[in-house]
């Protein structure tokens, strides 16, 4: 029953993150938009679709990887530093569910 349990948490778990890693690429991919001076995307799923600047999104899949640190300055612009934020709490968010598919993993194997 446990297994059953743990093995449908998991997946719940897995599809959030895949909704969560692609959300994080929206927002880096309006970050690249900002930074090149070039209006906003209105769309925050505007780099999954079609029409979308290839380039730009392979830059955006690549920006800011999970484990590395978002860092940003007090001299860019307020638009900037809340697209970092944004992405930074969205990395946050990610560690948490990791840990929790660890701790779910724990707690199976040892019962």
């Amino acid at each position: 029953m446990t297994e059953t349990i743990f093995t449908i948490a998991v997946v719940v778990f897995l599809i959030v993150l895949v909704v969560l890693y692609a959300f994080k690429v929206g927002l880096q991919y309006d970050l690249l938009h900002l930074q090149k001076k070039r209006k906003k995307p209105t769309d925050r799923w505007e780099c999954w679709k079609k029409n979308a600047n290839k380039d730009l999104r392979n830059q955006a899949l690549m920006l800011y990887p999970l484990f590395f640190p978002v860092s940003y300055d007090e001299t860019e612009r307020e638009e900037i530093r809340e697209q970092k934020a944004g992405i930074k709490r969205i990395n946050i968010l990610i560690y948490w569910i990791l840990i929790m598919v660890l701790l779910l993993a724990v707690y199976v194997s040892k019962s």
